[in-house]
C-alpha cells in the first residue's frame, strides 16, 4: 500500500482513500516528537492495532496525536502521514511540534529594549509554541507601565518553525485622578480632597512613579510617594515608598491641643507567579518602618512609637464560568513586627497595662467572589 503525503486542510480524502485501499495495522512508527515520548503517543493509538484502516482512518489516527498536543496548549503542533510504502502493516506518523524560529521585538515605546526582553526570555528559539506561555509573556509585557504590546505569528525560515513578531507601542505616559468625599474623621475634617498621579516609565526602565496627596477641610494632610522598577531576569519589581500624615484634633478636643504625625517608609519586592487571561497571582515581600507621634500640648505630653514590620503576601485574582461566570479574589499575608516606645515612661506604662510592646505577628486572609446573576446584577 502506498500512502500519499499530507494534503492542505479541507481536501476531501474520500476518493484518495478509495484508491489507496486498506491495510491491517500492525503498529505505528513515530518521528519528530520531543515533548512526549513514543510510549505516551503510542497509547493514544493502541486500540487501532490489528484493525483494518483506510487512508481516512489513518489520517484520523494522526489527528488524535495533533489533538493531544493542542489540548495541552501546543497551538501549532500537528501530526501527519508522510509519503511512505507500508510494509508489514507498520504506519509511519511524523510529528511537527511547531517551534519558535526568530523572536523579533519592534519596540516603539518609551521603554528601553533591555526592560522588555527579559519577559520574552521564556520563549526561546527552538522551543515549541505553547499558548499559555505565549499569552503569559504578552500579558506581562502589557502589565509594564507605559507599554502596549501585541504579538503576531508568521511562518519561519525553516520547515516547522514559526517567528513571533512583538510590536510594543507607547501607552499613556501619565494617569491621574481627583476625588472629593466626606469620609474623613469627625475631629480631623469630614470633607476631603485628594489628588493621585502616576508617571509611567519616566526613566525608560518600565518603572513607575506614584504620588497621592490628600487634605481635609480641617487639619489632616497626607502625602504618599512610591517608585518601582523591574529588576533581574524575572523582571522582579523592586519598590521604595514613603508617606507622611499630619493631623490635629478639633471640635470638643480643641482645648487638648492634640496633634500628631505618622511617617512611613518601605521597601518591597513583587514577583508575578502566574499570569493568564483567567488568573493573576503575585507574591510580595515588604519591610516597613513606621514612626507615630501623638502630642497633647495642653498637658505637655508626647507619645512616640516605632514599628518595624516584615510582610510576606500572596494575592490572586481568578475568573471562572461557574453559574454564569464570576471574578474571585484572594489575599494572604503573614506579618512579623516589633513595637518600640520612645521613652522609659511609655515602656513602663505599657508593661503595667497593655503589654503591647516587643514582637508581634499577624496573619491576614481575605476571600471574595463577585458572581454574575444575569442582566445588570452581580452579587
Amino acid at each position: 500500500m502506498n500512502l500519499p503525503g499530507p494534503e492542505p486542510a479541507g481536501v476531501n480524502t474520500g476518493p484518495d482513500a478509495a484508491r489507496a485501499g486498506t491495510v491491517i495495522v500492525r503498529g505505528f512508527v513515530l518521528g519528530g516528537n520531543a515533548i512526549y515520548d513514543a510510549a505516551t503517543l503510542q497509547a493514544l493509538l493502541a486500540d487501532l492495532i490489528g484493525s483494518e484502516q483506510d487512508l481516512d482512518g489513518l489520517r484520523a489516527a494522526a489527528a488524535r496525536i495533533s489533538a493531544h498536543y493542542r489540548r495541552d496548549g501546543y497551538l501549532l503542533a500537528r501530526a501527519y502521514l508522510p509519503v511512505q510504502q507500508v510494509q508489514d502493516g507498520m504506519i509511519r506518523i511524523q510529528v511537527v511540534e511547531g517551534v519558535y524560529g526568530q523572536i523579533v521585538l519592534n519596540n516603539a515605546s518609551r521603554t528601553r529594549d533591555a526592560a522588555l526582553t527579559p519577559l520574552l526570555a521564556a520563549l526561546p528559539d527552538g522551543q515549541a509554541v505553547h499558548g499559555g506561555d505565549l499569552e503569559s509573556a504578552l500579558l506581562r509585557l502589557n502589565d509594564m507601565p507605559g507599554v502596549i504590546a501585541r504579538g503576531t505569528l508568521r511562518a519561519g525560515a525553516t520547515p516547522g518553525a514559526t517567528d513571533l513578531i512583538v510590536n510594543a507601542e507607547p501607552g499613556p505616559w501619565i494617569a491621574g485622578s481627583i476625588d472629593a468625599d466626606n469620609y474623613g474623621g469627625l475631629y480631623t475634617g469630614e470633607y476631603r480632597l485628594s489628588l493621585a498621579a502616576s508617571l509611567n516609565s519616566p526613566l525608560a526602565l518600565g518603572d513607575q512613579f506614584d504620588m497621592r496627596l490628600l487634605s481635609s477641610d480641617r487639619t489632616q494632610r497626607y502625602y504618599h510617594l512610591d517608585y518601582s522598577a523591574p529588576v533581574g531576569p524575572w523582571s522582579t519589581r523592586v519598590g521604595v515608598g514613603a508617606s507622611n500624615m499630619r493631623y490635629e484634633l478639633g471640635r470638643e478636643f480643641t482645648e487638648l491641643q492634640a496633634h500628631g504625625r505618622a511617617q512611613n517608609s518601605n521597601v518591597s519586592l513583587r514577583q508575578t507567579v502566574l499570569r493568564s487571561r483567567d488568573a493573576n497571582v503575585q507574591a510580595s515581600l515588604q519591610y516597613e518602618h513606621k514612626r507615630l507621634r501623638d502630642d497633647y500640648d495642653a498637658f505637655d505630653l508626647s507619645r512616640v512609637q516605632r514599628i518595624g514590620l516584615w510582610t510576606a503576601a500572596l494575592s490572586a485574582g481568578v475568573t471562572d464560568t461557574l453559574f454564569g461566570g464570576a471574578s474571585n479574589g484572594g489575599y494572604l499575608a503573614v506579618s512579623r513586627g516589633n513595637l518600640r516606645f520612645g521613652d522609659d515612661t511609655q515602656r513602663r506604662d505599657d508593661r503595667q497595662v497593655k503589654h503591647s510592646g516587643g514582637g508581634f505577628g499577624v496573619v491576614s486572609l481575605s476571600l471574595s467572589r463577585l458572581q454574575r446573576t444575569g442582566g445588570p446584577f452581580q452579587v
